[in-house]
């Protein structure tokens, strides 16, 4: 299995699938058979957890 570091690369160099957020991005890639289903688990876990607080944009529109 490839690194998270990897993974976010493959997500870059495939930037046309992405459509309707980061979750449904790494779907994508599983679709279409660039990363594997263990990968495409791996790389929603890492969203998961690291996505901002759900207040993070309110906080960056209230500030510019």
């Amino acid at each position: 299995m490839r690194t998270i570091k990897e993974l976010l690369e493959l997500m870059l160099a495939n930037q046309n699938l992405f459509s309707q957020g980061l979750c449904y991005w790494s779907s994508s890639l599983y679709y279409n058979h660039i990363i594997t289903y263990k990968e495409e688990i791996f790389l929603a876990q890492y969203i998961k957890n690291n996505r901002p607080s759900k207040f993070s944009s309110l906080d960056a529109l209230f500030h510019y």
